[in-house]
């Protein structure tokens, strides 16, 4: 069989067994999009916990979602992915993919897109790197200079800031004037990284510059009304139903971070289940047998419900 229709095969396989999602999710792979496809690994720190290869995929993750996008993405989105990473390494897995929902990160628009986010991804498995991919697509790598290459300082379009091709003289003689000039250009390399948001945690420990833990959830005013916050969606019209990570401690955290404000209802039902609700809808159910989900009603075009299993 051509490679083109196998991997064709591969895909429609995913599809039929409902792996797939049109928007990003972090589960125990990495960070997926689409049909499986892996836009960066799930790794381990020296502690043995789970968290995202930030440092080693994120040239691969700018260089698929500008796939998704047909343009280039900025370096910003990588902030938001690496805070949805401490969430998960910390143990909130679900309030890891809730800080993904609001990062304003591309949605795809349908399985033609999914398949082509597919393909790219199999390319660079296969050893295509992300500059070549992104170039042989005639998307601009410059986004990929801004995380490449740390100690040079450049503008928002990945250039040298000063745009003068005499840079190198410039540097140079910076260099001839000893260590303490070169480590002042260090610095203002390093600032104008800051500022644009590219620096790495280590490097703004280093610099003295320290990030702050991540920040705590968002009001539930805040809390997106239109997208899914669990994964694996299936159902449509009235009712979706999706799955998260973890289980009665997990549904608990989340169903204080979707109703936080608002006064909570607990009652039993004969059957023994727990219910806990609020005025808009949204209610903790904890089942005698043990199984814990949430419900919440959102807006997906008419209004529905998502109904989170918690496994």
């Amino acid at each position: 069989m051509h490679p083109n229709g196998i991997l064709e095969k591969r895909f429609e396989e995913r599809l039929a067994s409902n792996a797939f999602c049109s928007v990003v999710e972090l589960n125990q792979t990495g960070l997926v999009f689409g049909a499986g496809t892996v836009l960066a690994r799930m790794t381990r720190d020296r502690y043995g916990a789970s968290l995202l290869a930030c440092e080693s995929d994120r040239e691969r993750v700018l260089a698929l979602l500008s796939v998704v996008c047909r343009r280039s993405v900025s370096a910003h989105v990588l902030h938001p992915i690496e805070a949805a990473s401490e969430y998960w390494k910390l143990g909130d897995k679900a309030l890891a993919n809730i800080r993904l929902a609001q990062a304003g990160l591309p949605r795809l628009a349908d399985v033609e897109d999914a398949y082509r986010l597919y393909l790219a991804g199999d390319l660079l498995d296969r050893g295509r790197t992300p500059r070549d991919l992104m170039k042989e697509l005639g998307l601009d790598p410059a986004p990929l200079d801004l995380i490449k290459y740390p100690g040079q300082p450049r503008d928002d379009h990945g250039r040298f800031a000063s745009g003068s091709a005499s840079d190198g003289v410039v540097v140079a003689e910076q260099d001839k004037k000893g260590d303490a000039d070169h480590e002042d250009l260090n610095e203002r390399a390093y600032e104008q990284r800051r500022r644009l948001g590219l620096t790495t945690p280590q490097e703004d420990v280093e610099h003295g510059h320290p990030r702050p833990p991540p920040e705590p959830l968002v009001a539930p005013a805040e809390v997106p009304k239109n997208v899914l916050l669990g994964l694996h969606a299936r159902g449509s019209g009235s009712k979706f139903n999706t799955d998260l990570p973890g289980g009665l401690n997990e549904a608990q955290k989340l169903f204080e971070a979707l109703t936080r404000g608002q006064t909570v209802t607990t009652e039993v039902t004969e059957r023994g289940v727990t219910r806990s609700h609020v005025p808009d809808g949204t209610q903790l159910r904890i089942n005698a047998n043990g199984g814990v989900r949430i419900e919440r009603p959102i807006t997906m075009g008419a209004k529905t419900m998502e109904v989170i299993h918690f496994r």
